[in-house]
């Protein structure tokens, strides 16, 4: 159970890797644009709390392996 749990983990960090790769690669700005503008807060904002959302999902997984691997 917990070696399906790990992969399930693994499918969801590449698919959300993935998704996010993409959309960075799409939606980029032009680079005829002459006023970049740039939201430093919104942008670590829009970085960090997925990946906090992950770790927060995560962590029990990793927790039970850890005690599993103790037994």
């Amino acid at each position: 159970m917990t070696l399906a749990l790990l992969w399930m983990c693994a499918a969801l960090a590449t698919g959300v890797f993935v998704a996010m790769l993409y959309s960075v690669a799409t939606f980029r700005p032009a680079t005829d644009d002459p006023t970049p503008r740039r939201r430093l807060a919104i942008e670590m904002m829009w970085s960090l709390v997925p990946i906090l959302i992950f770790a927060v999902a995560a962590a029990p997984t990793f927790l039970s392996l850890g005690a599993t691997a103790a037994d």
